[in-house]
């Protein structure tokens, strides 16, 4: 790498040539109201980071490791140079809040090798044809790979080791520029100055005369006339005096000019000789390549003129830039530029001159710009025309305005109704013609200066009036307010309509004219077209004929689980607005919504702690007394079944009466729960019950048209349940079953303290009192035998029952067991001496009439054991 500061004087600048080295590079990042964009920049060490305020808001720039501030705010130009490779961050300080933060992430420069031609040294002269030897060094920070020599424009060789050097034979005769170019272990290549030589052409004389005594050559090669023995001279006959008259030993003379050039020997006439010099040089070609023509460059601190310069039959020798006369730099290698700094402002005639190694030039056209100081403020832009709102009757409309800038407004752009911006005629006042679409338009403005930096956008809203007759109709029964079918409107301007039903009807949904629906409520805001048709469509209400409550119950079939199975209670209302409440693990959930036209619902019920509850209801339309749907919390989603209660004081409940029931036992429980049922004639059903490890139950739910009713009950202050889809009949011995499922959570306590989920089969059937007399028994037993088992006991008790016929219990056993029967309600009390721990031990069971038998349980000292009584 190299690099030369060379002073201009007069200019009062410095022109910075540089090849090899890697170039510094400038980032910019606008401060925009309230962020920075980018907002996270990468650059390499040594470049520069420029921000530049774009916003309306006072903003500063203040890193968090305090490397650099732009002090207290508003700033408009701030910039730092990164050296250190790493991560920055940094902030705005008035709008920190605002989250106005940035970063700069600074990676270690990859520097490319340096080279340079050791041998041989510029300006060098040989006789040829010669054999040159052409060295080179080269370094970089980690390895050079190769090394390439060029001779003029042609690859002389390629090195891969030290030393970096080569050997080139029989070398013609010449004016050649030798260049090397070093690529390093990361690909990047750097080209070494040239070094120009020159080969001479030669001829000898003596006695003999010249040889050649007729040489060619191209303009602007040398030869070298040598003695070889006697008194001669080199003598042009032209013009050019060659050597001149003098008696030499040897003359050098380089040939600038095309054309034939004869020479004799003064004091041998007869001694002659000629040089044709052949012009055949095609002259470079050179463009500047930056700035652009009349391009407005902001003053910083460095300014870059780069030129392409090209030679055909040869090479290029220098690159000169020229300010009018003024020589402003030179660069001799590809890429052609140089770097001006210290300059002042305005206006500069830039032009690049290049010279070929025959000594052919050419001019490049003449480039102006015009060097400004940083720009921070901005362009500014108005509209004249039309004025706000204003309404419009033609389709074209001309937008009109000014703008204006401290330094020249480049150019102003229109968007209309958020189409693309657009370039409008002229810019200090601008004009563009737009077409208009009817109804409400809308247009933003902005102007850019010649640095690129925009308005602030402004913008202008107004009509262009177009008007239409709407066609409006009804389909069903109800009636429409607001607009009348028929009426003129203006195209692009919003209106409302709004539909009503007609006592037993609802409203459903507005279409269009190709059936599309465009609104589900009944007031219909829209924007008015041409042609537009729209129809308030009414149905008869589906609800009316399925008001009431439905109950149900919801859970995996396959799987039910105390976090994902409940109950639903849900309340219709005539016009398919809903009330109701969900019990899942052990909470009480309120919900409200309403039922679309096709008896669809969704709706999400929040829990606190706990994700929310989603749930998707069906209403049976074809039927009248079904619901169905899901229930979701993301991780599970069951089905929802439920039914209607129909019964009530005037259509009562062939399912009315009282019942007993039980809940049978298993290994893992042994005992049998018991439960009174009690159903009304209205169709309430309550159940009051104890379950085998004596956990008491109640519940109160309708039951439905077809003798369903959906039992549950939370259990352990929340933490289980009791679960079951529960079937009256209406046959001769109107009974009740079910399949339930059990749940106990672990739960510190005497009994089952593990917890436990099982499923249990439900039992029972209508109870009824026996009448008073002596004969009438509470269940059709006389002699039976009571069992009781497991509850911790070693092996079952039997003993031997007698009913009387007043309804007591004459037991024959060892181990005290009493029994007492309510025969209002059909529960069975009693107790018996527990052989193991030797305590009074409680039974409580149920007379279950249809199946002649009295079954229940009772409590060891951690199990639950179960008694039956049966003929």
């Amino acid at each position: 790498m190299c690099s030369i500061l060379t002073r201009v004087l007069g200019l009062g600048f410095l022109v910075l040539l540089s090849c090899g080295a890697a170039k510094a590079a400038t980032v910019t990042v606008e401060a925009r109201d309230n962020y920075f964009l980018p907002s996270s920049v990468s650059i390499v060490s040594g470049d520069t980071v420029q921000w530049m305020n774009f916003g309306m808001n006072p903003h500063n720039v203040h890193s968090i490791d305090y490397l650099f501030d732009s002090v207290n705010p508003p700033f408009e130009y701030y910039e730092f140079t990164f050296s250190t490779p790493g991560s920055y961050s940094y902030y705005c300080e008035p709008h920190l809040d605002d989250a106005m933060t940035g970063s700069v992430l600074v990676n270690p420069a990859i520097l490319p090798p340096e080279i340079s031609i050791a041998s041989p040294t510029n300006s060098a002269v040989f006789d040829g044809p010669v054999t040159l030897t052409l060295a080179a060094t080269a370094v970089d920070d980690v390895s050079v790979t190769n090394v390439v020599f060029y001779l003029g424009t042609n690859v002389a060789g390629r090195v891969t080791t030290i030393p970096y050097s080569l050997t080139v034979s029989n070398v013609a005769p010449g004016n050649f520029r030798l260049s090397a170019v070093a690529t390093d272990n990361d690909g990047l290549s750097t080209t070494s100055s040239p070094v120009n030589i020159v080969i001479r052409h030669i001829v000898t004389y003596q006695d003999s005369g010249f040889d050649p005594n007729d040489l060619t050559i191209q303009i602007g090669e040398t030869v070298l006339f040598t003695n070889r023995g006697g008194m001669h001279t080199v003598t042009g006959t032209g013009l050019d005096p060659f050597c001149g008259n003098d008696m030499v030993s040897s003359c050098v003379h380089t040939f600038n000019q095309a054309g034939v050039f004869g020479y004799r020997c003064e004091s041998h006439q007869s001694m002659t000789g000629s040089v044709t010099v052949i012009d055949s040089n095609v002259r470079p070609t050179v463009s500047i390549t930056a700035p652009t023509q009349d391009a407005f460059l902001t003053n910083k601190s460095l300014v870059l003129i780069s030129a392409n310069a090209a030679d055909q039959d040869g090479f290029v020798d220098r690159v000169e830039f020229f300010n009018g006369t003024i020589l402003l730099g030179t660069a001799t290698n590809s890429p052609y530029q140089i770097t001006l700094t210290n300059l002042t402002n305005g206006t500069y005639h830039v032009r690049a001159v290049t010279t070929d190694n025959l000594g052919g030039t050419n001019a490049s056209e003449i480039v102006a710009f015009r060097l400004v100081s940083p720009d921070v403020i901005r362009p500014t832009v108005t509209i004249t025309a039309p004025t706000a709102n204003a309404r419009l009757g033609s389709a074209v409309a001309l937008i009109s305005g000014k703008s204006a800038d401290n330094n020249q407004v480049m150019a102003v752009e229109v968007e209309l109704n958020n189409s693309a911006f657009s370039t409008a005629m002229g810019t200090t006042n601008w004009s563009r013609s737009v077409t208009l679409a009817p109804g409400t338009n809308f247009i933003r403005v902005r102007s850019l200066d010649v640095l690129g930096r925009s308005s602030l956008t402004n913008s202008r809203t107004f009509f262009y009036v177009v008007t239409n007759a709407i066609n409006l109709a009804t389909n069903g029964q109800g009636t429409m307010a607001g607009l009348t079918n028929q009426q003129v409107l203006e195209i692009g301007r919003g209106y409302k309509v709004t539909a009503t039903p007609r006592p037993g009807n609802l409203f459903s949904n507005w279409t269009d004219g190709a059936g599309a629906v465009v609104s589900t409520t009944p007031g219909c805001s829209f924007l008015m077209r041409s042609n537009l048709v729209l129809t308030a469509n009414f149905v008869a209400n589906p609800f009316v004929a399925r008001k009431g409550t439905f109950n149900g119950l919801f859970g995996d079939t396959n799987s039910i689980q105390f976090t994902n199975a409940g109950f639903i209670s849900l309340t219709l209302a005539d016009k398919g607005a809903f009330s109701g409440k969900l019990l899942l693990a052990g909470g009480t959930h309120l919900f409200t919504g309403g039922f679309r036209i096709d008896g669809t619902a969704t709706f999400r019920v929040p829990r606190t702690g706990k994700p929310p509850l989603t749930n998707q209801l069906i209403l049976d339309l074809v039927g009248t007394e079904r619901l169905t749907g899901t229930v979701s919390d993301g991780a599970f989603q069951v089905a929802i079944e439920a039914e209607r209660a129909v019964f009530n004081a005037t259509n009562l409940s062939p399912f009315s009466g009282k019942y007993t029931m039980v809940v049978r036992g298993s290994n893992d429980v042994d005992g049998t729960g018991i439960a009174t049922v009690n159903v009304t004639p209205g169709g309430g059903v309550t159940v009051s019950g104890t379950l085998a490890d004596n956990t008491v139950f109640t519940r109160t739910t309708p039951v439905s048209r077809n003798g369903w009713w959906p039992l549950y009950s939370s259990l352990y202050t929340g933490k289980g349940l009791l679960m079951s889809w529960v079937q009256f009949t209406t046959n001769t011995s109107r009974n009740l079953q079910g399949e339930a499922v059990w749940i106990k959570l672990p739960k510190a306590g005497t009994y089952y303290t593990n917890g436990f989920a099982l499923g249990r089969s439900m039992e029972g059937g209508l109870y009824s009192p026996p009448a008073a007399g002596p004969t009438n028994l509470v269940v059709t037993l006389t002699n039976g035998t009571a069992t009781l088992s497991s509850g911790n006991l070693l092996e079952p008790i039997v003993d031997e029952v007698t009913l009387t016929n007043k309804n007591v219990f004459l037991i024959d056993g060892t181990n005290g067991l009493k029994l007492t029967v309510s025969t209002g309600s059909g529960l069975v009390n009693g107790s018996f001496i527990h052989p193991q721990s030797k305590r009074l031990t409680t039974i409580k069971a149920v007379v279950v009439q249809g199946q002649t038998n009295i079954q229940g349980f009772f409590l060891g000292t951690n199990q639950s054991g179960q008694i039956r009584l049966q003929p």
